[in-house]
């Protein structure tokens, strides 16, 4: 992959330049990680491109290349992991994403943000209709095809183009699952959701939980580090804080929603019913996807 094709990124958070900072013990190869000495997190510096994230390091590709890896470097340790995930959603069937959106979002137009091939988004109910963003081409062909009979609307671009697709106020709900951890602008993209969700709308979250215990156990061995795909790595401090810059309230976020046991983390966010004082905008129908452009 091409230099050019890489970023330079300052703090995500508070927009620090911590290039003159040691590189973190986490950092692998040549891939290098910053623990932000002023808000505390912890973010990839040379993260790659839009435009290498689609063409060289889309998910649905890379999943299997690093499960492979993982196979390889720990294949007894990994069998077993896959073995008591598959006995947990066999035994437990609780997708607690799932959960906090049917239950924190009004029925209503809602946004998967890297929706894959829209599998959460169609097991959300009838009462929602579905809209997509998804920057793999595959993706979104999986995504149309498995939601037609919705009539679902997928904008296959980055996160920050496909919400410009999108009027103000128009969405009584978003879903960010898995996603935040690869966005290498997380706060005009969360300042973009605040700008498109009706007044009192949520945003669920869900990213690794960089404060878990399995984290400290397993150092550079732990699961949520996934180089170049992973670019920010949240505790539930930083990414409050993250959620809060971007013009959002936090409504939940619980210590069962971030407990050391988990290695991920929830978080549901609501936007405010007055921006500055005044009643934020009623909502208007998005343009026909006809008219999207790189739908």
């Amino acid at each position: 992959m091409a230099e050019s094709q890489r970023l330079e990124r300052s703090c995500p958070l508070c927009e620090r330049d911590n290039r003159s900072e040691a590189r973190s013990r986490w950092s692998r190869n040549e891939w290098t990680i910053r623990d932000c000495p002023e808000c505390q997190l912890v973010y990839l510096e040379n993260a790659v491109n839009y435009t290498s994230l689609a063409e060289d390091f889309c998910w649905s590709s890379t999943f299997y290349v690093e499960r492979q890896r993982r196979l390889e470097a720990e294949p007894i340790f990994m069998r077993i992991s896959h073995a008591w995930k598959a006995m947990r959603q066999r035994f437990l069937s609780r997708d607690k994403c799932l959960n906090l959106s049917m239950s924190s979002i009004e029925p209503g137009p809602i946004l998967d943000v890297g929706c894959g091939g829209g599998m959460q988004l169609s097991r959300m109910g009838e009462q929602y209709q579905p809209f997509g963003i998804e920057i793999d081409p595959e993706g979104v062909r999986l995504a149309r095809e498995r939601l037609a009979s919705r009539g679902i609307q997928v904008v296959q671009a980055d996160a920050l183009s496909g919400f410009k697709q999108f009027p103000d106020a128009f969405f009584s709900g978003i879903m960010m699952q898995c996603y935040l951890e690869h966005e290498t602008s997380p706060g005009p993209v969360l300042r973009q959701a605040a700008r498109t969700l009706r007044p009192g709308g949520r945003l669920v979250i869900k990213v690794p939980n960089f404060a878990c215990w399995n984290r400290h156990l397993r150092g550079n061995l732990w699961c949520g580090f996934r180089f170049p795909d992973h670019v920010n790595y949240f505790t539930a401090d930083t990414l409050m804080a993250l959620v809060r810059a971007s013009g959002l309230e936090v409504a939940r976020c619980s210590w069962m929603d971030r407990h050391p046991l988990s290695d991920s983390l929830y978080l549901v966010a609501e936007a405010p019913q007055q921006v500055n004082g005044q009643a934020r905008p009623e909502s208007r129908k998005p343009a026909p996807q006809s008219e999207r452009r790189a739908a």
